[in-house]
């Protein structure tokens, strides 16, 4: 069944192993979403929120000053749209680090496979293997 080239069909085949095709069993844990945070994301989310802070404080500073009306309207102009940008980045950030934090958290449960012979038969491997890793 393919519905689209990122639909059901690619997310069935994730769940699937690759060698064998058998669906995998999956378990997911809880976890605090800033262990998903990278540096580089630590650092963009930092600069964000201080540019988010810090922009509505520079706006009332400038709006307290001694300038013309439509100077101030143009910052404040200026300001919003810097928070709209700012609330957009901030998004896609927060969307990478839960993307990140919700595959850390899964864990694929399944019985360890101690001997060659538990193997189904397709995978057993060939004689000749089996001398190459006896030897």
């Amino acid at each position: 069944m393919t519905v689209s080239r990122d639909g059901l069909s690619s997310h069935e085949d994730a769940q699937r192993c690759k060698v064998c095709g058998e669906k995998y069993k999956l378990t997911t844990r809880r976890t605090w979403i800033p262990t998903g945070l990278s540096v580089r994301q630590w650092i963009q989310t930092t600069v964000i929120l201080s540019m988010m802070v810090g922009t509505p404080l520079g706006v009332y500073l400038v709006c307290l000053t001694e300038i013309p009306p439509t100077c101030k309207i143009l910052v404040l102009g200026l300001a919003v749209v810097l928070e709209y940008v700012c609330l957009r980045l901030m998004g896609l950030n927060m969307l990478n680090v839960y993307r990140r934090a919700r595959l850390a958290t899964m864990t694929i449960v399944g019985r360890p496979v101690t001997r060659i012979e538990e193997l189904p038969e397709e995978n057993q491997p060939t004689a000749e293997a089996r001398a190459i890793t006896a030897a």
